[in-house]
């Protein structure tokens, strides 16, 4: 239950990025249409939510709900 606790500590009530434990950065992406699209990777969070959210914003009228 640990384990899964702490490979969930990015994810829990986030959208948009994930931490790649390998490289130790984030990766932000965005699914528009079923297509999954690269946002980049970032040192921080912070800067993986802010692409998500302005992806988010520039994308918004072809995002499924």
């Amino acid at each position: 239950m640990e384990k899964k606790k702490q490979n969930n500590q990015y994810s829990k009530d986030v959208k948009g990025y994930c931490y790649n434990k390998l490289r130790g950065t984030f990766q932000a992406t965005i699914q528009i249409k079923k297509r999954k699209i690269h946002l980049g990777v970032y040192d921080t969070a912070e800067e993986a939510r802010k692409a998500y959210l302005e992806a988010r914003e520039r994308y918004s009228y072809y995002i499924e709900n």
